[in-house]
């Protein structure tokens, strides 16, 4: 019921650890050269630009510090390579929202092309890092682009799908997944988004599934019914359990279903 969703900000981090848990053991239709797959290239997106505050682009540092390398370590995985999308950008926030806007389509094109060419490798495991939103939209696209099988499960509060005319804060962190999806044509006329001409391919509405919803700006809950967007919020969370939510997720978006 998207008209029942509370207007809290933020998605429950131990809600996020129990989805990501789950859904890695429910991730059936995955192929199999990838469950065997022990090489990771990690991407670092300290991206703020998407948004108003800084402190985003802090992201890939304080996971590292946090121990994700000796995380894959302890898993036996390979960290073959970290590569740098983008430099921090710290200075954004002093930046009028138009020059932000450009920013964050440029750090979104390079992520694109990073990703893209790290997702060459069907058997590499890609993972990009970072804090602000909007590195989903480059993210999606450049997996898309080398696998284009890809669907997506959006695990969040927001749903980010907030297009340019209907954004009531024109912040591009809400806008990724509109731009993975291609609903705003119009889009690739803004500063810094004319790279969206090129993509060959966007994320169609039924590869794609929310998880956790619980915030949603009016024109999104719009957009989500108008698509026919399969989401699940944190009241289905609570009343049928993550592995149950987890298991529809997949049903959802299962390409071989």
């Amino acid at each position: 019921d998207l008209g029942s969703l509370s207007p809290l900000r933020c998605a429950k981090p131990t809600m996020l650890r129990r989805s990501a848990s789950v859904l890695l053991r429910h991730a059936r239709f995955i192929s199999t050269s990838f469950q065997n797959s022990q090489s990771v290239t990690i991407i670092s997106a300290p991206v703020s630009a998407g948004q108003r505050r800084p402190g985003t682009e802090m992201g890939p540092k304080t996971l590292y510090d946090a121990g994700l390398m000796s995380h894959f370590e302890k898993k036996l995985w390979h960290v073959r390579n970290v590569r740098n999308a983008v430099p921090p950008d710290s200075a954004a926030a002093a930046l009028s929202n138009a020059d932000r806007q450009e920013l964050a389509g440029k750090h979104a094109e390079a992520i694109y092309r990073t990703v893209k060419e790290a997702a060459k490798d069907p058997d590499e495991f890609v993972l990009t890092v970072g804090g602000d939103h909007s590195i989903s939209a480059g993210t999606i696209l450049g997996i898309l682009s080398a696998r284009p099988d890809t669907c997506v499960i959006w695990i969040d509060a927001h749903a980010d799908i907030n297009t340019f005319q209907t954004s009531p804060s024109g912040n591009l962190h809400g806008m990724s997944a509109a731009l993975s999806l291609g609903l705003d044509p119009a889009a690739v006329n803004r500063p810094g988004l004319k790279w969206l001409a090129d993509i060959p391919k966007t994320l169609a509405a039924e590869r794609l599934v929310y998880v956790g919803l619980r915030d949603l700006d009016e024109g999104e809950a719009k957009l989500l019914r108008e698509r026919g967007i399969a989401h699940f919020t944190t009241a289905d969370i609570d009343r049928d359990g993550m592995h149950a939510v987890i298991a529809r997720a997949l049903d959802t978006v299962d390409p071989h279903s």
